[in-house]
């Protein structure tokens, strides 16, 4: 009854679950509190396979160790933002301004300068995005190391840290696009697809 052959991320495998009457958690501090559920604990102390203080014990390492991965994903994300990606984007944000200084002192017709003045304003627009991001990022991290009790601190990692990573990621996926590529500190993606 839980052989599914389409794609199981898909809602069409979340209506089907339900109908089958399975679990479809979406979050990983939601499936680690079926460790705690007294219908796994029944059936893990029944067997002997494990005491209910182990299975609680597990549940909380579980948590703890989900936290500690989230948190290092989100310093390093924050580390390459701010040593890595800020700095490039800020030489080439300048580069583009001096292009544009240059160009509105020379004799060059105005919709060259309006053009390139126009990619200076959408650029500066992504650069101020990521710094807003990189410290969305590091507040929601703060805050979410500063929990104590470790079930709520995973939640906060899950539902706080997480997303400020992808959204720092969707600024920087935009930055790479737009940026001068030997100014880019890292391999791009079209970069990594074709290497032989």
């Amino acid at each position: 009854p839980v052989l599914f052959e389409g794609n199981n991320y898909s809602p069409e495998w979340e209506k089907e679950a339900e109908k089958r009457g399975l679990p479809n958690y979406k979050t990983t501090p939601a499936s680690l509190k079926a460790w705690i559920s007294k219908k796994n604990i029944e059936a893990l102390t029944k067997f002997g396979i494990l005491s209910e203080r182990e299975v609680h014990s597990r549940y909380h390492i579980y948590l703890e160790q989900y936290s500690k991965l989230v948190n290092i994903e989100a310093e390093t994300a924050i580390m390459i933002a701010k040593t890595m990606i800020l700095p490039a984007v800020l030489k080439y944000q300048s580069e583009l301004a001096r292009n544009v200084s240059l160009l509105s002192n020379s004799s060059v017709g105005g919709e060259v300068v309006k053009y390139n003045r126009t990619m200076l304003e959408n650029y500066t627009s992504m650069v101020n995005e990521l710094q807003v991001k990189i410290n969305v990022l590091e507040t929601n991290l703060s805050d979410a190391s500063a929990i104590e009790d470790i079930e709520n601190q995973a939640e906060t990692y899950c539902k706080n840290v997480l997303p400020a990573i992808f959204e720092l990621r969707k600024v920087v996926d935009a930055l790479e696009g737009q940026t001068e590529d030997n100014l880019w500190p890292l391999p791009k993606y079209r970069e990594m697809l074709f290497i032989y």
